[in-house]
């Protein structure tokens, strides 16, 4: 009976964090209003810091999360990645959206 229940709950669809909307089903992000062109893994890695935003997250659990086991490269793709999100954020209106935890990694600011 708990599968059964467990399969009538709602698909969340569309997260948002502040200014910031995630519409999972359409693969779709926009930072108030203005709609932001991501690529796969751009999309990927922010999805990860919104489900997790205000909490600073390792470049380790990004790159876990994101390129899982079959990675062999350094964690610096991280960085490109994150530096590529501020660029398109800061395009559609968004000055500070993931701060950097200086020793730790990154935080999407709420």
């Amino acid at each position: 009976q708990s599968i059964v229940r467990r399969g009538d709950r709602p698909q969340v669809t569309v997260l948002q964090a502040g200014r910031l909307t995630l519409n999972l089903g359409a693969r779709a992000v926009s930072y108030n209003g203005v709609p932001v062109e991501l690529g796969g893994t751009e999309f990927r890695v922010l999805e990860y810091l919104v489900r997790n935003a205000g909490i600073a997250l390792s470049r380790i659990q990004i790159l876990e999360k994101i390129w899982a086991d079959d990675f062999d490269g350094s964690s610096n793709i991280v960085d490109v990645y994150v530096s590529q999100l501020r660029r398109k954020l800061k395009k559609a209106g968004g000055e500070r959206v993931i701060d950097t935890v200086w020793g730790v990694g990154y935080r999407l600011l709420r």
